[in-house]
């Protein structure tokens, strides 16, 4: 399946392609995952998420959804909305997706006064 990546490790967003836990593990760097539902103009999609994102060392947000936020390394994948099974993303998703990172990402340097420290990729979720 294609997912896109939100890598705040590295600085960087990219899609990916995975399939089944071994891969959730490899691609986040970790050895727990959560998989959380959030919503973008109306889609829903699948972020697999580190589950001790928070816990460790410097967390810093990955995405940011209904006033709350997802922490570390994340995977976004299309949700099938009849059995929320995970989905592969379509180019148009993948656009949509690099379209509401947070503009610290695109090169502008802004400093994050929410959180103060550099939050380099975060999505921004409904």
């Amino acid at each position: 399946m294609k997912g896109y990546k939100i890598d705040i490790d590295n600085a960087r967003a990219h899609t990916v392609e995975v399939d089944g836990l071994d891969d959730y593990y490899r691609e986040i760097g970790c050895d727990c995952i959560d998989i959380s539902v959030i919503s973008i103009d109306g889609v829903c999609y699948n972020v697999v998420i580190d589950d001790e994102g928070l816990l460790k060392g410097n967390p810093r947000p990955s995405v940011m959804c209904g006033g709350g936020c997802l922490y570390g390394n994340a995977i976004v994948l299309g949700m099938d909305e009849a059995t929320y099974d995970l989905t592969t993303l379509t180019d148009a998703d993948v656009e949509l997706m690099f379209s509401r990172l947070a503009s610290v990402v695109k090169g502008d340097g802004n400093f994050d006064e929410n959180f103060g420290v550099r939050t380099w990729l975060v999505l921004d979720a409904d």
